[in-house]
């Protein structure tokens, strides 16, 4: 039993410092060539409202929250992502799949708690969860995607109603796969189409990535 609690703790311990690894990002928008149209509705939905949290309460928005990102492969999801983070001065936590998914029962909901938990101790925080369709799959066929899916959406309303300061980013290039319950208000409501950059962006698009 001792040995148990022993690796328990190890497993923990081993999580958080994975978490804790996150750090601030340096990407700018003035660093992501051309897509203006994209900028300002992401500066509106998402950045203003931390900067600016006081004005959005006199007109009952809320702060925070979560916004899905959709496009097809390499239109720069995650540089958006990235450029929010820096822009709100926030610590920025990379989530994939292989982050969350654990072949032992009931280890795959203790990374998800262990994620939200570290992610309140910052000032602001963005989470943000690549292939999220991966995570947020439709729930009726597997049992262990149904607990993750269930403990993602606990930890995504309890937060959005108590904690102003996190925003979940979720990127997918398959949004019809995500889980229904998923898209509702106060979750992944507001979403956002990145399209792939036009010709004359391309080339500065290219040089933009070297900042990865």
């Amino acid at each position: 039993k001792i040995n148990e609690e022993n690796a328990s703790l190890k497993v923990e311990n081993e999580d958080q410092k994975k978490w804790d690894a996150s750090e601030k990002t340096n990407i700018h928008f003035s660093d992501i060539a051309g897509m203006d149209d994209v900028k300002n509705i992401i500066k509106i939905q998402m950045i203003l409202p931390f900067i600016h949290p006081d004005v959005y309460k006199i007109y009952k928005k809320k702060t925070g929250g979560g916004v899905l990102l959709y496009g097809p492969p390499g239109c720069g999801k995650t540089m958006f992502a990235k450029a929010v983070a820096c822009e709100v001065d926030a610590t920025f936590f990379h989530v994939k799949s292989s982050d969350i998914v654990s072949k032992w029962v009931g280890e795959s909901e203790q990374n998800i708690n262990s994620l939200f938990q570290t992610a309140i101790k910052c000032d602001k925080a963005v989470i943000f969860i690549d292939e999220v369709d991966a995570l947020f799959a439709k729930r009726g066929e597997d049992t262990y995607n149904d607990k993750r899916v269930n403990e993602f959406l606990q930890q995504m309303d309890g937060f959005s109603s108590k904690n102003e300061k996190i925003l979940i980013i979720g990127a997918t290039n398959r949004p019809w796969d995500i889980d229904n319950a998923a898209l509702r208000s106060g979750r992944f409501s507001k979403k956002i189409f990145i399209p792939l950059p036009r010709s004359e962006e391309h080339t500065s698009e290219l040089q933009s990535l070297a900042y990865l």
